[in-house]
C-alpha cells in the first residue's frame, strides 16, 4: 500500500505542483531521494475529492492509488525481457510500450492516455525515463509536447541530460535533492542517513532483521579480504547469495552502498580504485553475468587494490 499523507521532505516541490498547469513533467534527482513518492503524491492530489493543499488519503481516489489499483493511474516501467522472452541486458522503455505498433494490440500508452479518466486525471508516471529507446522517445515526442488536456506524463530519470534533449525540452523540470535522514538515526552506518537516500532507508526499516544480517556479512566480507583467498572467496559466496535472497528487503542496492561505505575509511587514492571497481561490478549484475562469478572476480580485484594499503583502525 503507498503512503499519501506521510511525505518525507519536497515541501517547496510538492507546493510547486499544485501551482502547476503543465502536463509533461520531468523529476529529475538522485537515487532514492523519493522522487516516485511524489509521483504518487500528485497523481492522488490531481485525482483526489477534497480539492486541499494535498491529497486526502481518504476518498475513493486517494484509496484506490494507495491499494495501486487506481484506473486513472498507470506505471511504465523498462523491460527486462526481450520480445522472445530471454532476459536483456540493458533493461529499457521499448516503442510498443509508448506508441501502438502496425498489427499489434492497441495496449499503448498514449492509446490508454486517450481514454476519458473515471476521476479528473489520467496520470501516467514513465520510470526510469533514460531507458527509453531513441526510436521510442523519438515516436512519444509529439504526445509529450501536447497531451489530452484531462492527462498528466511524469518522467523519473537521474537528470535532464540522462534523456534526449527533444523530451527535456518538451518537459517541466523539477529538481529533487537529498532530504533530512535524522528521524533514521537508529540505522547506524547505513549509507542512506549521509546521501539522504529515504528509499534505503525506508527499506531497512522496515525489515530491521535483514538489513543487520545484510551488513554482517558487509562486515565479514571486507575483514576476510585480508585473510587467505580461501576464506575470502568463502565470505564472497556468502555475499552472493545475500545478494540473491534479499531481493528488495532491504534491497540488492543496498550491499554496494554498504561496500562503499566501509571502504571509506581507506586513503582517497585507494577509495577511488574501489569505487570504481564496485561500479563494474553493479554494472555486470545489470547485464545477467553469472553473480557468483561477478562476486568472485569483485573479491580478487578488490584484493589486489588493497594489498599493501595500511588500513585504518578496525581493519
Amino acid at each position: 500500500m503507498k503512503e499519501l499523507t506521510k511525505i518525507r521532505g519536497h515541501d517547496e516541490q510538492r507546493k510547486y505542483l499544485t501551482r502547476l498547469t503543465t502536463q509533461s513533467l520531468l523529476f529529475v534527482g538522485p537515487e532514492g531521494v523519493g522522487r516516485r513518492q511524489v509521483a504518487w503524491w500528485y497523481a492522488a492530489w490531481v485525482n483526489c475529492s477534497a480539492r486541499a493543499q494535498a491529497p486526502c488519503g481518504q476518498c475513493r481516489s486517494c484509496q484506490a492509488i494507495a491499494d495501486e489499483g487506481h484506473p486513472d493511474v498507470r506505471l511504465i516501467c523498462p523491460d527486462a525481457v526481450t520480445t522472445t522472452g530471454r532476459q536483456t541486458r540493458r533493461p529499457e522503455i521499448r516503442i510498443g510500450q509508448l506508441v501502438p505498433r502496425q498489427g499489434e494490440d492497441d495496449l499503448a500508452l498514449t492509446s490508454w492516455l486517450q481514454q476519458r479518466p473515471h476521476f479528473r486525471k489520467r496520470v501516467a508516471v514513465i520510470d526510469s525515463a533514460d531507458t527509453m529507446t531513441p526510436e521510442a522517445a523519438n515516436a512519444f515526442l509529439k504526445f509529450l509536447e501536447k497531451p489530452p488536456s484531462y492527462a498528466t506524463i511524469i518522467l523519473i530519470a537521474p537528470s535532464s541530460q540522462a534523456v534526449l534533449p527533444t523530451v527535456a525540452s518538451r518537459s517541466t523540470i523539477l529538481r529533487f535533492g537529498t532530504v533530512d535522514t535524522s528521524s533514521y538515526a537508529e540505522l547506524t552506518s547505513h549509507p542512506g542517513l549521509r546521501l539522504g537516500n529515504i528509499g534505503s532507508l525506508e527499506r531497512a526499516r522496515r525489515q530491521p532483521e535483514a538489513y543487520h544480517d545484510l551488513q554482517a556479512v558487509v562486515e565479514r566480507y571486507c575483514l576476510a579480504l585480508q585473510e587467505d583467498l580461501e576464506t575470502a572467496l568463502e565470505t564472497a559466496d556468502a555475499l552472493e547469495k545475500s545478494w540473491g535472497n534479499l531481493g528488495e528487503n532491504p534491497g540488492n542496492t543496498d550491499i554496494a552502498d554498504l561496500l562503499r561505505e566501509r571502504f571509506r575509511q581507506l586513503p582517497a587514492s585507494v577509495y577511488a580504485g574501489v569505487n570504481e571497481t564496485l561500479e563494474s561490478w553493479e554494472e555486470a549484475m545489470r547485464a545477467y553475468a553469472s553473480p557468483v562469478i561477478s562476486v568472485q572476480v569483485l573479491t580478487l580485484d578488490l584484493r589486489l587494490l588493497l594489498r599493501g594499503t595500511i588500513r585504518p583502525e578496525g581493519w
